[in-house]
This record gives structure tokens, C-alpha cells and sequence, in this order.
């Protein structure tokens, strides 16, 4: 009795018949293609993974992200464009935004074969390597969370005259009153999570006092969200002087 052929030997014996249709140059479009996919894969993680850190510290996010610009239909029809060698679709591309607390949004596209492109604020930033993707990710969001606590901050002290903004070389929000100054920091840690340490030099009595406070996302449970910590440790800032 002949045997049946399984689909991993089909595959194998027609494999080289299928791909011989193709021109060189849809070869390299097909390889090029290839290449995009992978490189999306990578820039996907490390767009998630800080999405990831910010939620688990209770900080509203939204995550879109969009791998190929183009219809499938017509990313499909290009890689099996067998004609005579010319291309007439256009590059492949996608796009990405991260909007952190419905503020500051963070807007990427990326094309074929690994083009990836920021587009911020204050300008349009070309990103050459995933190391340096993943240290703007980490700038960018420690900035929005920063504004974010100085804008909650000055709410929190406006009683007593309170002072809030974001000191940029040393990458701190500082808020001060009289008798009182508070520092918050916020930094990702390597296991992709986010931490806050604030402190507070107050003085009262003629002495000079420094209390120091430690936020954790993994530990939000028991700590509550990122903004209720931050509302907390300003009421007891401001409770020291009462």
C-alpha cells in the first residue's frame, strides 16, 4: 500500500516549486517583509512592557497598536506578486500610541525593514536601536507621571501656598511650602516595574527633619494605586506642620 504523504513532506516538495516563482526582486521584497515582522515583534515588547509597569501602578493607559498600516489583502498580494519584477505596492508600515492618564500621548511609526520613528511634543525623533527605544520610552513616561504629580500636588497644597514643578536635569517633581520641601522621583526598576521614592525636609522647632517614602507597583495592592500613595504621603507632609 503507497503511503500517504504528510503535509510536512507536501510542504518540502513543493516549497522550492512555489518559491521559484517569484523574481529576485520579490524575493527581496518577501525577505524584506520578513524582516519588518521581527522587528515589529521587538518594538511591540517594549511598548507593552511599559504599558504594563504603568497599569500595575494604577495609572489609566491606551494602548493601540497597528502592525501594518496597509490592508492584509494588500501586504498578502505583495509578497505573492510573482509579475515582472515590479513592485507596485507600497512599503509596508504601521503605527503605534501610548496615552498616558488622558494626557501626554506617545506616537510611533514604524516601516520596512526597521524604521521606527517617535514623534513627541517638542520634536520627531528618529530611534536606532531597542536599547534607545526603551530609554525614551522610560524618559517620556517618568515626565507625564511627574506633571501629573506636580498637577495633583499644587492641588493637594493649595491651603498652604504650595509650589509645584518638574526639575528636568535632576528628573524629580518638587513641591515646597513654608517649612517644607518635597521630592518625588519615579524610575523603572529592572524587573519592569515602577518606583517612586519621595522625601521631605521640613522644618519646625529650629530643627531640620528628613522623612523618606517608597512606592512600588508590584505592591499596589497593599499601597493602593500610584496617585493615591502620592494624595496620601502629601497629607502627611502637610500633617508634620499641623
Amino acid at each position: 500500500m503507497d503511503q500517504i504523504p504528510t503535509p510536512a513532506t507536501l510542504c518540502s516538495l513543493c516549497f522550492p516549486f512555489f518559491f521559484s516563482a517569484f523574481t529576485p526582486k520579490t524575493r527581496l521584497a518577501a525577505y524584506v517583509r520578513g524582516q519588518y515582522f521581527g522587528f515589529v515583534r521587538r518594538v511591540h515588547t517594549e511598548l507593552d512592557a511599559v504599558v504594563r509597569a504603568v497599569s500595575r501602578a494604577g495609572v489609566r493607559t491606551k494602548f493601540t497598536f497597528r502592525a501594518v498600516g496597509a490592508g492584509a489583502e494588500q501586504v498578502l498580494s505583495g509578497m505573492l506578486d510573482t509579475g515582472a519584477g515590479v513592485d507596485t505596492h507600497p512599503p509596508i508600515s504601521g503605527g503605534a500610541t501610548i496615552r498616558i492618564d488622558d494626557g501626554r500621548s506617545l506616537r510611533f511609526s514604524f516601516g520596512a525593514p526597521s524604521t521606527l520613528v517617535a514623534h513627541l511634543s517638542q520634536a520627531t525623533l528618529a530611534v536606532s536601536s531597542i536599547p534607545q527605544l526603551t530609554q525614551l520610552l522610560h524618559n517620556e513616561t517618568e515626565q507625564a507621571l511627574l506633571r501629573r504629580i506636580c498637577a495633583t500636588g499644587s492641588a493637594l497644597t493649595e491651603d498652604v501656598n504650595g509650589a509645584w514643578f518638574v526639575d528636568l536635569l535632576m528628573g524629580r517633581a518638587v513641591g515646597r511650602w513654608e517649612g517644607c520641601l518635597l521630592n518625588f522621583k519615579i524610575a523603572f526598576a529592572e524587573d519592569a516595574t515602577i518606583r517612586c521614592a519621595a522625601s521631605w525636609l521640613y522644618r519646625a522647632s529650629g530643627r531640620s527633619e528628613t522623612t523618606t517614602m517608597l512606592f512600588t507597583s508590584d505592591a499596589n495592592e497593599a499601597q493602593g494605586k500610584l496617585f493615591d500613595w502620592l494624595n496620601w504621603t502629601v497629607q502627611e507632609a502637610l500633617g508634620i506642620l499641623s
